[in-house]
């Protein structure tokens, strides 16, 4: 018995033994058994939520199981590995036992003007819209994706409805390889490894992921594509090569070409090419303040980068927009706007309630949001992140007990960055502390603006600001590694409960989504 149990604990550890830090063979694994779970246990399953839940909870309980039992032998890779898994497996389940029809946004009809619609478009012939009405202006990358995998389903089936169910297998991927991103950031960033694994685990746990998974508009691709940009910012700025500008470039331009709010990494990307130009010149000037050719030689080659740059993302990522202009008279930037008389209008109430206070007697009104009512935005977004816009059919009790947890995650993560922000002087994590606070400022100030300029109850939607989960992990794991290092009683006290947060909020995320029906 001695010795079929050693040989299947060596057989586990040696399963997590491919490369999670390069190369695409990780997204390749996820894609294969997404893929499988799409094509072979959909049919079987068809959507029964508590069988689908149950095996869930089952793999879930296993792969903890393993971490508690060889977590002294486990590297950081292969504890990332089993989180990544767990992620994984909570995000296939919600793509199973959720339908494309039940919790969605803008869906519409096969044959209407929704991401559907559009998706079916182009799964019928690849002409692209012939207006911009309804959610035609959105740029179509993903919809041409999407239209291309439903194609392919029906060539093997000729049931269309199996077909359309199956576009959820895209935005699962993308949910899913999130994490890698996620973990090839948090490797670069002058982490320890404790503190990477607590941020990875916010974001493999985040439920926002879990509801992503199975929504099938344009959301999950354009973030999956700012991630990327976030990843390689970072890489760029610590080696600005060729193959690192080209990468993030078309990740740039394709988080554009998914969606107009992905532009909201490129000032992100203009600041960081300024700071890289300017600290790269300062260097050279103190250390060799007589070679001006030199200097220039350096700088000319950073300049040419920024032209690659352009010369790549710019095309892919406005292409679109003015070929509408010119054809349609789309304006550039447009946003579809709804009129004042829709439930949702939030124009009537004052800029007090909407954005300067915080009515503690809505937030107990309800556990979920109520688009129709709700008004305050900071109420909204702290409900909405982990249940979108959506109400759900028990566990209720739980619900309360996961967005306590992490509204002192959310309040955590702001006292974090602020500490972070001035207090770390490490240089190891300066490039990381510069991206990520970038992030979180033009994010925010963007989304905000949105709500100001549209007071409608869907500007709200935490949907389009879903790079906050990993900025605030990682400044939560910044200032783990800060308050690490003290000797004073309360810093320990303060990371263990950062890790007691974490696991509690990881917990009652999968708790509830393994429980709602």
């Amino acid at each position: 018995m001695k010795i079929s149990l050693s040989k299947l604990k060596h057989s586990f550890v040696s399963f997590l033994k491919f490369d999670l830090d390069k190369g695409i063979s990780p997204y390749v694994y996820i894609a294969i058994l997404i893929l499988l779970a799409g094509v072979v246990l959909h049919p079987v399953f068809q959507f029964d939520i508590k069988l689908i839940q149950l095996g869930a909870a089952v793999l879930v309980s296993a792969v903890i199981t393993r971490f508690l039992t060889l977590y002294k032998t486990l590297t950081p890779e292969q504890t990332a590995k089993l989180i990544i898994f767990a992620g994984l497996i909570m995000r296939i389940a919600y793509m199973l036992y959720t339908s494309i029809h039940l919790r969605n946004h803008d869906l519409g009809g096969p044959k209407g003007t929704g991401h559907l619609g559009y998706i079916m478009n182009f799964s019928r012939s690849f002409d692209l819209p012939k207006s911009y009405h309804d959610q035609f202006y959105h740029p179509p990358l993903w919809h041409l994706l999407a239209g291309i995998q439903v194609r392919i389903f029906s060539m093997f089936s000729n049931d269309i409805n199996h077909a359309m169910e199956n576009i959820k297998v895209l935005t699962c991927f993308f949910s899913s390889a999130v994490m890698i991103v996620v973990y090839r950031f948090l490797k670069i960033s002058g982490l320890s490894d404790k503190a990477m694994l607590i941020a990875l685990a916010i974001c493999s746990f985040h439920p926002r992921f879990f509801i992503l998974s199975s929504i099938i508009n344009n959301d999950m691709i354009a973030m999956f594509f700012i991630f990327v940009s976030i990843l390689y910012v970072v890489k760029w700025y610590k080696n600005p090569d060729l193959f690192n500008t080209v990468v993030l470039a078309i990740a740039c331009g394709c988080a554009v070409m998914s969606k107009l709010s992905g532009a909201v990494i490129a000032p992100v990307i203009a600041i960081v090419f300024l700071m890289k130009l300017f600290v790269t010149n300062k260097e050279l000037v103190l250390a060799e303040p007589k070679k001006i050719l030199g200097r220039l030689i350096v700088v000319k080659d950073l300049l040419i980068k920024f032209a690659i740059f352009g010369i790549i993302s710019l095309p892919i990522g406005l292409w679109y927009p003015i070929r509408n202009f010119i054809i349609f008279g789309q304006p550039l930037g447009y946003v579809r706007e709804l009129p004042e008389t829709e439930p949702i209008f939030k124009g009537y109430m004052s800029l007090t309630d909407r954005f300067f206070s915080f009515p503690l007697s809505e937030f107990f009104k309800n556990l979920y949001n109520l688009p129709q009512k709700d008004y305050n935005v900071w109420i909204y977004i702290l409900k909405n992140s982990v249940f979108g816009e959506f109400s759900y059919k028990g566990a209720s009790y739980i619900g309360w007990f996961l967005l306590t947890f992490n509204i002192i995650l959310v309040l955590g993560s702001i006292f974090a960055m602020v500490y972070v922000l001035m207090c770390d002087k490490k240089k190891e994590t300066f490039i990381t502390r510069i991206v990520l606070a970038l992030t979180w400022f033009i994010t925010m100030g963007l989304f905000l603006k949105n709500y100001y300029d549209l007071p409608y109850g869907c500007a709200m939607d935490f949907r389009y600001i879903v790079q906050l989960i990993l900025c605030s992990a990682g400044f939560l794991a910044l200032a783990y590694d800060m308050l690490k290092g003290k000797k004073e009683k309360v810093f320990h006290i303060l990371n263990k409960s950062l890790v007691v947060v974490v696991c509690g909020f990881s917990f009652f995320s999968l708790w509830f989504y393994l429980t709602i029906s």
